[in-house]
């Protein structure tokens, strides 16, 4: 019977003691508009592919002849077209930073992006980008995998191209690159962004009044 007893009163003391490490905490919703940060706008796999096609056999045609200069040829070149097309990561995000400041805008900003998601191993190196294309005012496109090798065999690059970024004078208007990219690209949209100029944010935000356990901290074994 002591036992029993002994047994029932550890139960219930082991039982309150994990109600008692719990905490009440508000916890936002899915839909939770201002949490929402690395939303990719959504294109359909043919689409990637016919503006993969578009960029091979026309846009990139600039880069690959430049490429394809010897240095005493650059020298001698008075060609400036290859220069509305950036593939280094570095510097792509180093313009996109200062477009973000700039003000007024540029006269040539960068207005397209082309990142090859499915070659790109780790996920970090564009996670940012969403936030940072929507404050830029740049479309951000998904190539289809496989696309790395191709953008740099078109452009005669030594090692394979995941980020494209393409200035405005190189996307000529009425350019089957620019209609294509504004019938089906849609712009990033990030809940929190589109307002944060405005200090009274609408902050509609629906929530959940839910509980988490408290975690103690465990000695350190000495």
């Amino acid at each position: 019977m002591s036992t029993t007893k002994q047994s029932k009163k550890l139960n219930k003391s082991s039982i309150k003691g994990q109600e008692v490490q719990k905490r009440t905490i508000f916890k936002p919703l899915l839909t939770n508009p201002y949490t929402k940060k690395n939303v990719w706008p959504r294109i359909e796999p043919t689409v990637q592919v016919d503006l993969l096609q578009i960029l091979e056999t026309d846009t990139l045609q600039p880069l690959r002849i430049w490429n394809s200069f010897t240095p005493e040829e650059r020298k001698l070149s008075n060609s400036t077209e290859h220069e509305n097309i950036i593939t280094r990561f570095n510097s792509i995000m180093e313009k996109l930073e200062e477009q973000v400041k700039s003000n007024p805008e540029t006269s040539n900003p960068i207005t397209a992006l082309f990142v090859c998601r499915y070659d790109i191993p780790c996920k970090l190196t564009y996670k940012h980008l969403p936030t940072l294309c929507q404050l830029a005012n740049v479309k951000l496109i998904t190539l289809p995998k496989g696309s790395a090798k191709k953008l740099a065999k078109v452009t005669n690059s030594k090692h394979d191209i995941q980020f494209l970024a393409l200035h405005r004078n190189a996307i000529p208007e009425k350019s089957f690159l620019a209609l294509t990219i504004d019938s089906t690209v849609e712009d990033v949209k990030i809940g929190f962004l589109e307002n944060y100029e405005n200090q009274k944010l609408n902050m509609n935000v629906k929530y959940i009044l839910t509980e988490m356990p408290i975690k103690k901290k465990q000695p350190k074994k000495t």
